[in-house]
Formats: C-alpha cells, structure tokens, sequence
C-alpha cells in the first residue's frame, strides 16, 4: 500500500507532462496559422518586407508549396534574386506542381540578372501557357519588348568605366550633388539614420563610418532631400518634407518661383535664373514630362514643355542639364528606350533645327532592368554620378561613379539651348559690353555655341549694296559702338573661319540678311573681297 501513493504521484506526474506538452502544442499551432495569416494578409497588401519575415517563420515550422510561391515574390521585390530562385528552385522538386505565376517571376528573376536570352525563353513559356485573361499577360509582353532592347544593347561596345565607391550602406543613398566649389565633395541624400537626412562626403570612396551629416543647420527631426546650388554655391536649396527651403545670407529671400512646389519636386537648378523640372500637372504629352522656366527682368515666365523628342506618353524625370547649356540627360520609362523601368537617356540640342536630337540610351554599363536616376555630371565633364537600385547592389538605392570616355567639353560661355534663337537674331549681342572689340565680340559668340558654330558678319551699311568699297573703308558699328575696317574685320573673319570650319557666315546688307543663294551675286560686286568670299563658298 505505501507503493500506491507513489504510483498516483507518477501518474500525476505523467498527465501534467501531456497536458503540457497539449497546452504547448496548441499555443505552437496558434503561433504558426498567426504567421500564416499575417504573412498572408500582408503579402496581399504588398508590404513584401514584412510579408518576407512571417512567411519565412511560418514555412520554417510548415513547409507548403503556396508558401514557397509567395516567399519567391516577396524576395523578388525585395531585390533578393538569389533567395528568390532558392525557392523556386524548392517548387520545381515537384514540377508537376509548378504553378504558372512562378514561370513568370522566374522570368522576371532571369530579366534582373540581366540573362536576357534565358528571360526571353522563360517568357514565352509563360506567354504560351497563359490565358488571355491572365493578370500578368500585358507585363510579360512589356518585359520581353525591353528584354530584347537589353540584348541590343549588349552588343555594343560600352565607353563607360564604373569607378569604385565606397559611401553606399544596406540603406537608401540618393539625390548626389557634387559641390561647386569643392570638386571632390559629394552631397547626397539618405535614410541610414533612420529618416531622412543630407550627407557629404570628401571623396566618392569615403567609408560610410567617415561620411558627415551636412554641415550647418539643415538637418532636423523631419525628411530632408538636397536639390542644388545657387549663387556660385553659396545658397544651398533643399526640400525639409514637402516644404522648399534653402541656405545662405538671405533666408527669407524668394529665389524661384513660388508655383514650383505645385508643379514637381523632381527640380534641377541650371542657374540663378533658370529652372528644369518634371511635372504630370501641366500640359503635357502624358505622364511626367520635363519642362523648364526662366526669370526675364525680375519675372519668371510660365513653364515651357521641352516637346516631343523629349517627352512621350510615358515618364520622363530627373533632368540635368550640363553647363554647356546644351546636353541634357534625364531618365525615362518610354518602352523603346528603356531596358526596364527608368533608364538614362542623353540628348544634345541641335542650333540649326532649334531641336533636341533624339535621346541615346547610356547603355548597359549603366542602364538595367532596375531604376537609374539622379544623373548627374561634374565639372570635368567626364565623371558622372546615378542612383540605381539594381538587384547586385549594397542595398536599397546605391550612389554609383563612372567615367566617360568621351569628355564633355564645356563653352567658355554657357548658353541656355532656349536662348540660341535670340543669339541667332542678334538680340543678345547688344548686351556686350561696348568696351570689347569686333575681335572679342566675334569669338565670344562662338565660343558660347554647342557643336556647330553660327554668327552674323555685320557688313558696311551703304545706302547701295552694289558701291564697291575697299579695304580701307570704314563704317560704324551700332553693336560695339566703334569704327571698323574692311581689312581688320577681314583678318578676323579669316582667323574665325579656320580656327572654326563649320561656322557658319552670314553676310548683311543694309541689316536686310541676304540669303546663301544670293551670296555670288553679291559678292561678284566686292572684287576686294572676291578672295575671301570664295574662301567662303570653298567651306560651305
């Protein structure tokens, strides 16, 4: 009988470890369908990064194919590609059961790593399987137009370096400006501290340990995005959440158009009076569009939409504009020039036609099926800083550094591409100083010209075009306020005509333009000048 007691006490004991062990097992039942519910609720909602951690927890204690699929997804959209296949690849040991959505993004996880011919073979597959209801039809359509775009691209030698940097963090580095008075010193925008926040940084391969928050005030508890210069550097402009603010001596000072803030945010500052912008609120050709503003007289004009060779009906962001005044880069999303996403396009504006040429892909050093933005050239006209968020990078959004091969040659006097039509009618001339010479005049407005070269050859204003002058003639030019010679305006002519062989002369009668036909004629009456008009006529 003194056995009893401990047998009761053991069987105690045993029921008390079941029921345990039964309380245990449905609180770890619980847990695991709360992981499945969440991750399932938030992959609904596309929250891919929070679904991403909840399904990995739940498909740790229960593995299932559905699992498996939206795991794939979710590391997809989180740039993951390499986990993204891991779990496709865990689907295919049953190939049966391959769904046809993870043909798809087993599509898309080849077009990311930039396997274009395996993409292309994927998604025909796909699109020969897929019913013409399907969700995802139109976007494997798309993906495979770019997916060959990609595979042109390839095929063409590339004349870009990627240079070694070292600033980018697992965090968003964005919006990089580099300073106007230091050549080295890079500004950018991140996220690294939680939000965000303006950063510089000495050289582009400054460790992320070494970088600075931006120097005075201009940081707080709120977002801040850096924009651009001003001032020859002095003023800094910046967004601090949706409210445009700058630096400098005078704060309170209205520098650009109060309007801009309900125009776009995506604002590139060409100069004190000059502004470049895309905008989906104004008219356009569809989308975001690029247009740009200037201050005459102390008033800023309206928008200008900088037309069709620029703009489509897809988007259209990110505009910079070298100091040249002339070359242009931005990015777009248009389907035959892009390879995914945003790309970044170059277009240079032509003097003669008053147009933009069309845009150039930068090709796939720099572009991929991923997002590049945030071009932009520094003052040597052959480095040059984007944003990509491609799948091989550090995280999030990476700042990356190249060099062309092909420099970019600044004028000695930038000229705004709008304002060549009014260099073309002499509107701009009259601005010089009267101090200068026929000799300075001349070689100022050339030298202000992008790619060809144009001017206008004021000749003696006789009442009679047909008085044969000579060399020694003098008339009185209006635009420099002085007296001039055939023979030293001949002299220079000659001098601009050979250090200049695509210039183009003009020849004016009376301030009457005398048409390129009707040049002979004309010069047949000038026997003193028959040497050089034929000189002339001999280069076009």
């Amino acid at each position: 009988m003194q056995n009893i007691p401990k047998i009761m006490h053991n069987k105690s004991g045993n029921w008390l470890v079941v029921l345990l062990l039964l309380i245990c097992g449905q609180s770890f039942t619980q847990t695991t369908a709360y992981y499945k519910q969440l991750g399932e609720q938030l992959f609904k909602d596309k929250k891919y990064e929070e679904a991403y951690s909840s399904l990995k927890k739940y498909y740790a204690e229960s593995p299932e194919q559905k699992s498996l699929l939206q795991l794939a997804i979710c590391a997809y959209h989180l740039n993951l590609m390499n986990e993204a296949n891991l779990y496709l690849n865990l689907l295919k040991n049953e190939p049966t059961k391959f769904p046809l959505e993870a043909s798809f993004y087993e599509a898309r996880i080849l077009y990311a790593q930039k396997n274009y011919t395996k993409a292309v073979e994927n998604y025909k597959l796909f699109l020969k399987k897929a019913k013409p209801n399907h969700p995802f039809l139109e976007k494997a359509k798309l993906e495979l137009l770019q997916c060959a775009y990609g595979m042109r691209l390839n095929q063409y030698q590339s004349t870009i370096t990627i240079l070694p940097i070292t600033l980018n963090t697992l965090h968003h580095e964005e919006y990089p400006l580099v300073s106007p008075n230091f050549p080295n010193r890079l500004y950018f925008t991140s996220n690294r501290n939680g939000n965000q926040d303006i950063f510089q940084a000495e050289t582009p391969q400054t460790l992320p340990s070494q970088i600075t928050l931006m120097e005075g005030t201009v940081n707080t508890t709120a977002n801040e995005v850096g924009i651009g210069f001003a001032e020859n550097g002095t003023t800094f402009f910046y967004w601090q959440d949706s409210t445009w603010k700058h630096t400098g001596t005078n704060p309170n000072k209205n520098y650009f158009p109060s309007t801009i803030t309900d125009w776009s945010s995506n604002i590139f500052i060409f100069n004190d009076s000059t502004l470049l912008f895309s905008s989906n609120q104004l008219p356009g050709f569809g989308g975001f569009d690029i247009y740009y503003v200037q201050q005459r007289q102390g008033v800023w004009n309206a928008p200008i939409n900088l037309g069709s060779k620029i703009n489509t009906p897809s988007d259209e962001i990110h505009p910079f504009l070298f100091k040249d005044g002339h070359t242009l880069f931005f990015s777009s999303n248009h389907i035959y020039a892009s390879i995914g996403k945003y790309d970044i396009l170059r277009s240079q504006y032509q003097d003669e036609q008053a147009l933009w040429s069309e845009p150039q892909n930068l090709g796939a050093l720099i572009n991929t099926p991923a997002n590049e933005l945030h071009f932009t050239l520094t003052q040597d006209g052959q480095t040059a800083f984007f944003v990509s968020d491609a799948w091989e990078g550090q995280g999030g959004k990476d700042i990356y550094w190249v060099r062309l091969q092909e420099k970019i040659i600044p004028n000695a006097i930038a000229v705004f591409f709008a304002d060549v039509r009014q260099y073309q009618q002499n509107q701009l001339l009259q601005q010089f100083s009267k101090n200068n010479t026929l000799k300075d005049l001349y070689y100022r407005v050339l030298l202000a010209r992008s790619g060809t070269y144009d001017t206008k050859i004021i000749l003696p204003n006789y009442p009679n075009p047909l008085v044969q002058p000579s060399l020694d003639s003098k008339w009185y030019d209006y635009y420099i306020g002085q007296f001039q010679t055939f023979s030293t305006a001949l002299e220079w002519l000659k001098e601009i005509q050979s250090t200049y062989p695509k210039a183009t002369i003009v020849p004016f009668f009376q301030n009457t333009p005398i048409s390129p036909n009707e040049v002979p004629k004309y010069a047949s009456q000038y026997k003193d000048l028959q040497k050089y008009l034929d000189f002339l006529q001999g280069k076009n």
